[in-house]
């Protein structure tokens, strides 16, 4: 059992999954620019090859991503999102609305996410299933896998 399964917290086990800023960039790339090459991502972000590569690396082994050739390739550096790296999309969303709220110098505009099947400004934001209410952090409780 890798340390990620053995700890019952949710929030340490995506910290470990996903790491530090740089893999959320690639997240990012590969999420919302269908980015799977190292050179494009080395591109596109300017980060380091060596630290790419442990990132790259990382989400592989957090399972983000598969590494592998893309078909009729031998080139094996390309990066897959996983289904639990699709999954990752609500995540980046919440950070990046967080990050334009909060941490927005006005010298760096938000990214503008626009919902393609209806061409309008999209403002991520999280509902309730059942009711489709706004869900804010005193809407809700949690109880950790002891207390059940």
């Amino acid at each position: 059992m890798s340390l990620i399964e053995a700890v019952p917290d949710s929030v340490y086990r995506t910290s470990e999954a996903v790491g530090d800023a740089w893999s959320w960039l690639v997240m990012r790339e590969a999420l919302l620019h269908g980015v799977d090459g190292f050179a494009e991502f080395h591109a596109r972000l300017g980060v380091a090859r060596s630290t790419l590569s442990a990132r790259l690396t990382q989400l592989v082994d957090g399972g983000l991503l598969t590494r592998g050739p893309e078909s009729g390739s031998t080139n094996p550096d390309r990066y897959r999102l996983t289904p639990a790296g699709e999954d990752f999309f609500g995540c980046l969303m919440a950070a990046m609305r967080w990050g334009d709220r909060w941490c927005s110098t006005g010298s760096v505009a938000p990214l503008l996410v626009t919902h393609r099947a209806c061409g309008t400004e999209a403002d991520p934001q999280f509902r309730c299933q059942s009711c489709g209410g706004l869900i804010r952090a005193h809407d809700v409780h949690t109880d950790l896998p002891g207390d059940r």
